[in-house]
């Protein structure tokens, strides 16, 4: 009696664990399942695994419910809302009916559409990459255009005199003139004998004069005017 008992006992430690796990694969594999009620009707979720027994609640045509077991022609499942109940395997498919594939590809072919007049719309919009190649040329050429016209520039800045030769040749005219002037008075005024002589040309005398001295004061302000404009870019202040 004892042998026999060892031979159970030994029999139901080496085949339990391959009974265990058969079972839970087989739990794994029921509760991993999934069924889609078929085209236009709407089944009622059982309470208790019976035809007749009470609706619970009632599922559109192609639910997608969660199998947790089944027994005979009924299953018992859950539907996305949480609710389970018990339905008949009759009323129930395994892959999606053709009328909820084809809700599912519409708004698939909706969201599609929408992307693709989004990606129009950013492309209208934005510039090509073409584009901007063609506008980072162009600064290029400005940038090299400018970089000549400033070495232009500072060529003419370094031809012309400085400014203080300038000056000093003004002021240098100035004494010209002011010498000019004192030698023709002293010319019209040496004798006093010669004032009766010349007293005819005394009209003369003085509009030479002031000839004279209008057409210094007028090269002095053009020079002033001339170096002025050379230290501000060429527009006077």
């Amino acid at each position: 009696m004892k042998k026999i008992l060892h031979k159970i006992y030994g029999y139901m430690l080496f085949h339990i664990p391959a009974i265990i796990l058969f079972t839970c694969f087989y739990i794994i594999d029921i509760s991993a399942e999934q069924v889609y009620v078929i085209d236009e009707i709407k089944i009622g979720l059982h309470q208790e695994p019976s035809n007749q027994s009470s609706i619970i609640k009632l599922v559109p045509s192609g639910t997608e419910l969660n199998v947790i077991e089944r027994e005979n022609d009924l299953i018992h499942v859950e539907e996305p809302e949480g609710v389970r109940g018990w339905i008949n395997s009759k009323n129930v498919q395994n892959e999606k009916p053709g009328k909820a594939k084809m809700n599912q590809l519409e708004i698939i072919n909706r969201e599609l559409e929408e992307k693709v007049k989004s990606l129009k719309k950013e492309k209208i919009q934005s510039p090509s990459q073409t584009e901007l190649e063609q506008q980072l040329k162009s600064e290029r050429l400005r940038v090299g255009q400018l970089q000549v016209e400033l070495t232009n520039i500072k060529s003419k800045v370094g031809s012309i005199d400085p400014p203080e030769k300038l000056l000093a040749d003004i002021e240098q005219l100035k004494n010209a003139n002011r010498q000019l002037i004192e030698q023709i008075e002293s010319s019209g005024l040496s004798t006093e004998g010669n004032k009766n002589n010349l007293g005819a040309d005394e009209n003369s005398s003085f509009i030479f004069l002031l000839i004279v001295f209008l057409i210094g004061v007028a090269s002095g302000t053009f020079i002033l005017d001339y170096v002025n404009r050379r230290r501000h870019g060429g527009f006077r202040v």
